[in-house]
């Protein structure tokens, strides 16, 4: 059996073990468990049943995980996508007054319509339209990402009224233990320590359990013991294929804006992010070639058309795939290995949800500070080439969008491209690209 394992997923030709891979898969799901509980609590506001939500979320994470690691034999993961999230609850459902069958309806058009762009060369050109420059300021950008969301999730930088963002004065026991438990995780990664990441997540879990949880629960910790260990997970009937067609024809405008809205955004949003991977770890090659990322495109395209069936928005690929990358995985067996915990989350909910977001936002931070290494590709006495890739490392963050920051990253790059007259080294898809970019900063995407 395990040499068959090995065999399947060029475990030796790959120059990695299976401790490796394992420890890589659980380092990956435990940066991203926290879906789990954020994306149903989201998509709950708009009416549809938490529980049920709880279930579809793991459902699908972890089949779309499963079939991306087998297909591709690379460490991906996939799981309902933050943002699309939110313009489904927020913008379809809350200001558009769309119910949240309807909104369904509108992300399965938009997943069979991503399948359909997949099948043709749209999927090669969009990549290979990136210069190198940008792809490292994109993954530098998603670093950078990662590092603000793990910043604010640990509760060392919070909102200010004044500045939009300050320092927390506050100094604690907790926050210290946060602070050392980042420089413990960039140490075990510079001592290449098999499952360093894991490991740091696991210490700060154990630690919390003595640890105040601050805020308004002066009493509480900040790990806090589950409810139970098991339990029998709730059934998807309340949201299975409950599409409502009826009033998406009685809404043609908003039907068609809002399945733009999710096809363009998911594709960006997984390119920029497969980018990013890709880049990291250095499976893409000078031209933007990376076979792997042409199959996980195509899996993320059909998981969001059956994530709609089963009641949730569309799924991406996770930058969180990272984590295990950094941990050592090299194969689709830590995909595999992901993939079976998002499933056995389905019984084991309330433990794996103990893991506090402290924890994770330690093991953000550590790779967010690793993917702006990619920044050491750049020219920097060529100031038409880094200007691009900056602005994709400083927008990402600040604009709270892989796809906004990359759209005004790329239409940087056109523009200098076009001031220092390399206009006719430029394809046409490269200035289609720039035209959709252009329209996404329009409407306000």
């Amino acid at each position: 059996m395990l040499q068959a394992l090995a065999s399947f997923f060029r475990i030796r030709e790959r120059d990695t073990t299976f401790r490796r891979e394992v420890l890589g898969g659980l380092t990956t799901f435990a940066a991203m468990a926290y879906i789990l509980a954020v994306h149903p609590a989201i998509l709950a506001t708009t009416g549809m049943d938490a529980a049920a939500l709880v279930t579809s979320t793991a459902l699908i994470a972890g089949m779309a995980t499963l079939v991306v690691g087998v297909w591709t034999n690379f460490p991906l993961a996939m799981a309902p996508g933050m943002g699309l999230n939110a313009f489904f609850a927020f913008t379809l459902c809350g200001a558009g007054g769309m119910p949240w069958q309807a909104a369904l309806a509108v992300v399965l058009t938009s997943g069979l319509l991503f399948v359909i762009l997949t099948l043709t060369p749209a999927r090669v050109l969009i990549i290979r339209a990136f210069p190198q420059s940008l792809r490292s300021g994109i993954s530098a950008g998603i670093g950078a990402f990662l590092l603000f969301l793990g910043l604010k999730n640990a509760g060392i930088i919070r909102a200010d009224a004044v500045t939009f963002i300050a320092g927390n004065t506050d100094m604690n026991l907790k926050l210290a233990v946060i602070m050392v438990a980042v420089l413990a995780g960039v140490w075990t990664v510079n001592r290449r320590v098999p499952g360093n990441l894991l490991l740091v997540i696991l210490a700060v879990t154990l630690i919390g359990l003595f640890l105040p949880a601050g805020g308004d629960d002066p009493e509480g910790r900040m790990t806090a013991l589950p409810s139970s260990i098991a339990g029998a997970p709730a059934s998807i009937a309340p949201l299975f294929l409950q599409f409502d067609w009826k009033f998406l024809l009685d809404h043609g405008s908003l039907f068609a804006s809002g399945v733009l809205t999710f096809l363009l955004v998911d594709i960006f949003d997984t390119t920029g992010t497969l980018v990013g991977i890709g880049h990291r770890s250095g499976a893409m090659d000078q031209e933007g070639f990376w076979a792997a990322s042409h199959r996980a495109m195509k899996v993320d395209a059909a998981s969001t058309a059956v994530g709609a069936a089963i009641g949730t928005s569309p799924v991406t690929t996770y930058i969180e795939s990272c984590a295990g990358i950094e941990a050592g995985a090299k194969t689709g067996l830590a995909s595999v290995v992901t993939g079976l915990c998002f499933l056995l989350s389905l019984w084991l909910g309330p433990l794996i949800l103990s893991i506090p977001v402290e924890a994770t936002a330690v093991a953000l931070i550590v790779v967010g500070i690793l993917m702006i290494q990619s920044l050491r590709d750049l020219n920097f006495g060529d100031v038409t080439e880094f200007f691009p890739a900056v602005v994709c490392v400083f927008l990402i963050p600040l604009t709270f969008s892989i796809s906004h920051g990359i759209a005004l990253g790329y239409l940087s790059f056109l523009g200098l491209s076009l001031l220092c007259g390399r206009a006719s080294t430029l394809d046409l898809t490269q200035w289609i690209l720039g035209l959709v970019f252009a329209l996404l900063l329009a409407v306000g995407i």
